[in-house]
This record gives structure tokens, C-alpha cells and sequence, in this order.
């Protein structure tokens, strides 16, 4: 049986790739996406085995996270998880950030394998981050602050330069956890991502 994509749901298409040279198209694996505790995105590849059942090719299935800009979700769902958080700055975690918004905050990222959408992967950033400033680190600790609690020192472990950025202003976010009542980082590894879950090394 198939299972029903709710209404409080994020589903990403497979990001196929498209030359920004020649403007050639090829297809991707199917995959869903994670990340490290660096909030660094990765690609995490199913295996083949999986898709030798026919209707797994065609069933949306869960992901930790997503890659940024290419989501469908309903309009008044984004507004009620606050949007994208507006301090951050340039380009960098937004995507972990709404990823870990749904998940802890009653809803869902789901890829769904039978619908493709072609990007553009420059081969350079088009933009460049606010003179001596790192947008993406800025915007990481923003993250990290917000939604990882006690793991957060997981984030800082990995990005130790973290530790002294001054990350501005995160009430807005604070306010959309307790009213929503968000679940805590524990619950997302438990139940959503246990391979992130720290090894023994880690917590030394």
C-alpha cells in the first residue's frame, strides 16, 4: 500500500543535472539528503536493491533533509513554520534549517522518485558573501542555536570558529518552536535520522 503524503509535508523532486556550460541534461541517482554535524549537506544514495520492488520506484519515501530552492509545499504551511529564517544572510543552511523545522514541528520531507527537476549547477557561486564575513558559517551557528540544544555542541565540536560569531537575533525562531511545540534534536535522531547519532569518539 502506498503511503499518503500529508498536507504538512515538504516533497522534493530528484535534482538532475544540467551542464552550465553546454546546457546538456543527465539524470541523478535517486537519493535523499542529510547532513553532517558541521550542517554541511550531503546526498545519501539508496541502495539498488531497493527499487527492484516496482512500486518503491514511484512511493515518496522520507528524507532527513533537502537540497536548497527545489521543494513543493503548501503556501500557508510555510508561513505557519515562520518561513525561512529572515537574519540569515547571502546563501547557506536555509535548507537544513526548514528541514529541521518540519520534522520537529509535526510534519515531513518526503522525496518523491518519479518527479525530476533539472538544475543548473554553477560552476561558481554568482554571489560572494558580506565583506569579512562568513555567510554560510554565520548562518549555520544561527541553526545550531535554534534547533540543536544539547547537541549543539556537536555543531561547535566540528566548526570550532562557530564559537566566536556573533549570530545575531533568534527570537523569532525560539517563538516558532514553542508554539508549535517542536520536538528536541533527540526525537530527530531517534526517530528520523539515526545515523547521525554521535559515535562514542565523538562524545570524548
Amino acid at each position: 500500500m502506498t503511503r499518503k503524503v500529508s498536507s504538512d509535508c515538504i516533497v522534493l523532486p530528484v535534482v538532475d543535472l544540467i551542464n552550465p556550460a553546454s546546457f546538456d541534461y543527465s539524470s541523478s541517482m535517486v537519493a535523499k539528503s542529510g547532513f553532517d554535524w558541521g550542517l554541511t549537506f550531503k546526498w545519501i544514495y539508496l541502495p539498488w536493491e531497493y527499487f527492484e520492488t516496482p512500486e518503491n520506484n514511484v512511493k515518496p519515501f522520507d528524507s532527513p533533509a533537502m537540497p536548497g530552492g527545489l521543494l513543493a509545499m503548501r503556501r500557508e504551511y510555510f508561513v505557519e513554520l515562520g518561513e525561512y529564517d529572515m537574519g540569515m544572510e547571502i546563501w547557506g543552511s536555509e535548507n537544513i534549517e526548514l528541514s529541521l523545522k518540519a520534522w520537529l514541528c509535526g510534519g515531513r520531507v518526503v522525496v518523491a522518485p518519479c518527479s525530476r527537476v533539472g538544475h543548473v549547477f554553477r560552476m561558481r557561486r554568482p554571489y560572494s558573501s558580506k565583506p569579512g564575513m562568513d555567510t554560510a558559517l554565520y548562518n549555520a551557528v544561527r541553526v545550531a542555536k535554534t534547533w540543536l540544544g544539547e547537541y549543539e555542541k556537536n555543531f561547535f565540536a566540528s566548526k570550532p570558529r562557530g564559537t566566536k560569531i556573533v549570530f545575531g537575533d533568534i527570537s523569532e525562531n525560539k517563538k516558532v518552536k514553542e508554539r508549535l511545540k517542536c520536538k528536541d534534536m533527540k526525537w530527530f535522531i531517534e526517530n528520523v535520522y539515526p545515523e547521525l547519532a554521535p559515535k562514542v569518539h565523538d562524545e570524548l
